[in-house]
């Protein structure tokens, strides 16, 4: 930094510091007679979320990584998420209730499949689809009794076990009247 320590201004740093988005949080030390120890967490990038061909990698709180100054993140092993226009996107950040329906739908799906094996299209809110390892279609319908159909395609992943291939999609929008659709 090429300051005396005694003259050196946290705020200066903080206020740096808190312009990038990848950076969580952060301490900042004075250590004398002559060392300032910064201790930094990053966030994880969560999901790929892809709005009218453009990316937008976030994390678990909805933060936007891949804006401003950084443009390269890994996103081999993220889960991509699909939605039609930017109404949920604001300058750095998801909105709340994008972010939670994004959030119930993984997690209902993440013991049964992994992250990367996962396409969700979200483009009618009323009609989730997902895609998964790039072979099965399934039709979720509304994100409300997430649980319930969990336990359903649960059941019905069981029946067709190791002929992904011959099921054109499974619809779960009715959970009492589950759909599997054979080609």
């Amino acid at each position: 930094i090429n300051k005396n320590i005694f003259t050196f201004s946290k705020s200066e740093i903080k206020n740096k510091l808190k312009s990038v988005m990848q950076i969580k949080s952060f301490k900042i030390k004075k250590q004398l007679p002559d060392i300032i120890i910064l201790d930094i967490s990053e966030r994880t990038p969560w999901v790929n979320l892809i709005i009218n061909n453009q990316n937008y990698i976030i994390d678990s709180e909805g933060m936007i990584l891949n804006s401003g100054e950084v443009k390269e993140i890994n996103v081999e092993n993220l889960p991509i998420i699909a939605y039609k226009n930017t109404r949920f996107v604001k300058k750095q950040s998801v909105e709340i209730v994008f972010l939670n329906i994004v959030k119930e739908t993984l997690n209902s799906l993440s013991n049964l499949f992994r992250p990367d094996q996962l396409q969700i299209n979200l483009s009618n809110l009323n009609n989730i689809e997902v895609l998964a390892d790039d072979v099965l279609m399934i039709k979720l319908g509304h994100a409300n009794n997430v649980s319930k159909k969990h336990t359903v395609l649960k059941i019905l992943l069981k029946e067709i076990r190791n002929r992904w291939d011959e099921v054109e999609y499974i619809d779960i929008k009715s959970i009492k009247n589950p759909v599997i659709k054979f080609k």
